[in-house]
């Protein structure tokens, strides 16, 4: 895992001089030697400020120059030189204010809106219109220079931090996040309900992933502690289990030549192969996208016994004659037909039996 987290940076600014002036031109940069399975993006929480819009400056050519003098001259030529230019109107004055108004009246009048209007300086407040649409600018830049690279790519959304102010921020940054995942076709992972509580508020303490109460953000209310980064790691974990999983080559099995071998006999039987059939062991039977027991499944085979037991909770009759077997009157033990009786023998024809082994043999001459 190679981590390439700024803490004080955003899609605004990278750092504060020189360049890469933002993560879009970061990450171009650092794919360039890296070679990634699948990439995870998570910024947005210092993009709170304003966005200033580069000034695009006009630049006359040439060619522009002189075509602009040939009209002149075509125009004076037209007029004869007897200076029929007609004058430029006079701009008009702006309309004074009503001085007549009280001072209250006046501060409380509302101003024409400017939504559309080109800001003075250049410069947009967070959540302004413009705003809005320059930094959705800068976020289909960033998805592009890590798409470029051709492996999957995860944008993770931000969660709510301390303050109703900072929370509905979260909220409004999330919404363009996954709007523009959505339009770039990337995986968006929403780990907002891990870190509020029911009623949508900030979560200091909560359950981790394993369901145990933990302290889950520092005590700033924005960054995580150990359990809450593990938290929040879970979700994305997931997320890139299962987009690996999909991407998964099919292994390419070994199979024999097509070319018959020199040294087969006709009439004979074929010689062995070099090498069996090869099976993977890790192979999924189920496709990544599909639940298990879910329609188009096969059902798996379940013993009748096993299920008896075990699903249905009916206990299993013993056979006759075992410790267990408390049926009552006793039952017969069954002998089986296949084994073969054995002749019962008493002690003394062991004694006779045992007598005539002991006896000398006498040999004959």
């Amino acid at each position: 895992m190679i981590r390439k987290a700024k803490n004080t940076s955003g899609l605004i600014r990278y750092q504060p001089k020189g360049d890469p002036a933002d993560w879009a031109s970061a990450a171009k940069g650092i794919l360039t030697t890296e070679k990634p399975d699948i990439i995870v993006v998570m910024l947005g929480l210092n993009d709170r400020v304003a966005i200033r819009e580069p000034v695009t400056e006009k630049n006359d050519s040439p060619a522009d120059k002189k075509s602009d003098k040939a009209a002149n001259a075509k125009g004076d030529a037209k007029s004869g030189g007897k200076g029929s230019a007609k004058p430029e109107p006079k701009p008009e004055a702006a309309p004074k204010a009503d001085t007549e108004l009280p001072q209250d009246d006046a501060d409380n009048a509302e101003a024409p809106p400017m939504k559309s209007a080109r800001s003075p300086n250049g410069l947009y407040e967070f959540r302004e219109d413009r705003w809005v649409e320059l930094y959705s600018k800068k976020i289909d830049e960033m998805i592009a220079a890590v798409k470029a690279k051709g492996v999957p790519v995860v944008w993770v959304g931000l969660p709510a931090i301390r303050g109703a102010k900072g929370t509905s921020d979260m909220l409004f940054l999330d919404s363009l996040y996954r709007e523009a995942a959505a339009k770039a076709g990337i995986t968006y992972v929403d780990v907002w309900d891990g870190f509020v509580d029911e009623g949508g508020l900030f979560l200091q303490k909560g359950p981790d992933f394993e369901g145990q109460i933990r302290q889950l953000r520092s005590y700033d209310g924005v960054y995580f502690t150990k359990p809450g980064a593990r938290k929040l790691a879970h979700y994305v974990d997931r997320e890139i289990t299962r987009l690996l999983a999909a991407r998964s080559a099919p292994i390419a099995l070994p199979t024999e030549p097509a070319t018959l071998d020199a040294n087969a006999v006709p009439g004979q039987p074929a010689p062995r192969p070099l090498a069996g059939p090869i099976l993977p062991l890790v192979a999924s039977s189920v496709g990544t996208d599909q639940l298990l027991g879910g329609p188009g499944t096969r059902p798996a085979a379940v013993d009748p016994l096993a299920a008896r037991a075990l699903i249905k909770g009916e206990p299993l009759s013993p056979p006759a004659g075992r410790a267990d077997d408390f049926a009552w009157p006793r039952r017969e033990i069954e002998q089986s037909k296949s084994e073969t009786p054995m002749a019962s023998a008493s002690p003394n024809a062991l004694r006779d039996v045992r007598a005539q082994l002991r006896a000398p043999r006498r040999h004959r001459r």
